[in-house]
């Protein structure tokens, strides 16, 4: 089955695709104005095949940009709209520890920025060709970061060393993402896909413009004409 991954949680953005032979990359240095149909066009052009020859989606879904996942998932929810095609979602930070594990480290702490001087991270641990997270992920201050690497951790994320002005820099990417799902990983309705998102959502109801619960009848009767 030929096999789209899409990873778009992250400033640098890319498509990969997954065939019987190869797999194929395209990416976007920038997060801004993505052209996901361009993205996906292309890495099409590369593999040889034709939209309808795709068989299933992967959708990275964070922890990261909540407007890059949510511009991955409405592309998923749009493509199986007009063909039947499988979607997984599953998390981006599987793709950043297949990313990571190249780099020959027994264990790394992934970190990336989620806004309001926070970051997510985890910690994963490498065994043999097998890795094991050490800790969900959650969110922690720059100030308590920054404090590890000093103590000697290995940090790393994307674009981490602009954002905390330390850590190493990890390069995301759809293949590796594709390279981190599970083989029993369970399909899953494109409309139901959510990104991670780690805060509670607190939303307060904006008061009334205008309060007219003392007026007379006739007065807003006038009013609204």
């Amino acid at each position: 089955m030929n096999c789209l991954s899409v990873e778009f949680a992250y400033e640098c953005r890319s498509v990969a695709l997954a065939t019987a032979v190869q797999v194929y990359q395209v990416e976007q240095e920038t997060g801004r104005h993505t052209p996901v149909i361009v993205l996906i066009d292309r890495v099409l052009k590369l593999a040889g095949i034709e939209r309808e020859a795709v068989g299933r989606w992967v959708i990275g879904l964070g922890p990261g940009s909540y407007t890059g996942v949510r511009l991955a998932i409405s592309a998923a929810q749009g493509w199986e709209m007009a063909s039947a095609i499988e979607c997984v979602g599953w998390s981006s930070f599987e793709g950043l520890a297949v990313t990571a594990s190249r780099l020959g480290h027994p264990r790394v702490t992934l970190a990336v920025d989620a806004q309001r001087q926070e970051l997510a991270v985890a910690t994963v641990e490498y065994q043999s060709d097998d890795h094991q997270w050490l800790t969900n992920i959650h969110l922690e201050s720059f100030e308590r970061v920054r404090k590890r690497i000093e103590e000697g951790e290995i940090v790393m994320g994307p674009g981490l060393p602009q954002v905390l002005k330390g850590g190493l820099d990890l390069r995301p990417s759809a293949s590796d993402l594709l390279a981190s799902v599970s083989l029993s990983a369970s399909p899953t309705a494109s409309r139901l896909l959510a990104p991670v998102y780690l805060r509670d959502a607190q939303f307060v109801k904006a008061p009334s413009s205008r309060d007219l619960s003392g007026m007379e009848l006739n007065s807003l009767t006038s009013h609204s004409r």
